[in-house]
C-alpha cells in the first residue's frame, strides 16, 4: 500500500503573502514534491478579494478552509478534521511565514525552513518512520528559559512534517492568542520529534538559499 503524502498551507491573504506563496509553490515544484502529493490544500483568512487573490495565484490547490480573521489555527484545525476521518500516511504543514512582519530577517528564516523541510523532502519524510514530527528549530523552555515558557515547546517557525496518526492524538486547539497554534503540535507528552536545525532563530542558522 503506498503511502499517501499531504500538504496543508496557511495563507493570511490580507498580509504581505505573495513572496511567501511564490517560495512555497518553488520548493514544491522544484523539490519534485508535487509528484507525490495525495492532497494540496489551502487554509485562507482573509478579506473575500485577498482571498481570491490567492486561490488565482495557487490554482492546483484546494481550499479545505477560509474565515475572514483568525490565525494559524484555522488551517491547523482543518489539518487535525482531516487526520480524524481516518487518513493515514504523512503531511507537510507550513504557513506564508513573512506576510504578517514582512522583512529580510522572516524571508531568510522562511526560505531556510522551505530548504530545509520541503526541498530536502526525500530525507526528511523517512525519519517519520521513527518520530511523530520533523522540523526546524525545535524551542523548550529548559532551553531558553528567558525567552520561552514553562511548559512551551514548539518548532519555530512551524514547519513541519508529521505522521497523521500522531495527529489524529491532539486535542482541539486553543484560540487563545495566536502564538497558542505553536505549542498544539507537542501537546501530546508522548511525541517524538527530530530538529533538523537545532538552536534559536539566527541568521547564522539559516540554511543557504541562494
Amino acid at each position: 500500500m503506498t503511502t499517501e503524502f499531504n500538504a496543508f498551507f496557511h495563507v493570511w491573504a490580507d498580509g504581505a503573502w505573495e513572496q511567501p506563496v511564490a517560495d512555497f509553490l518553488k520548493s514544491v515544484s522544484d523539490s519534485g514534491l508535487n509528484g507525490y502529493l495525495t492532497g494540496r490544500f489551502i487554509g485562507l483568512v482573509g478579506t473575500l478579494e485577498n482571498r481570491k487573490a490567492v486561490m488565482e495565484a495557487m490554482p492546483r490547490w484546494t481550499v479545505i478552509t477560509m474565515e475572514t480573521e483568525g490565525y494559524t489555527q484555522v488551517t491547523l484545525s482543518a489539518l487535525r478534521d482531516f487526520a480524524r476521518r481516518g487518513h493515514a500516511g504523512y503531511v507537510l504543514y507550513a504557513h506564508s511565514k513573512g506576510a504578517m512582519n514582512n522583512n529580510p530577517f522572516n524571508d531568510a528564516w522562511r526560505r531556510s525552513m522551505f530548504r530545509r523541510v520541503i526541498e530536502d523532502w526525500r530525507t526528511v519524510v523517512p525519519l517519520l518512520k521513527d518520530h511523530d514530527a520533523v522540523g526546524c528549530h525545535w524551542l523548550t523552555h529548559e532551553t531558553f528559559p528567558n525567552m520561552i515558557q514553562p511548559g512551551r515547546r514548539f518548532f519555530g517557525g512551524e514547519v513541519y512534517w508529521a505522521r497523521l496518526d500522531y495527529i489524529r492524538t491532539l486535542p482541539p486547539l486553543s484560540n487563545e492568542t495566536r502564538w497558542h497554534s505553536e505549542s498544539w503540535i507537542a501537546e501530546n507528552p508522548e511525541m517524538r520529534y527530530m530538529d533538523l536545525l537545532p538552536g534559536w532563530p539566527a541568521e547564522n542558522l539559516f540554511m543557504e538559499t541562494v
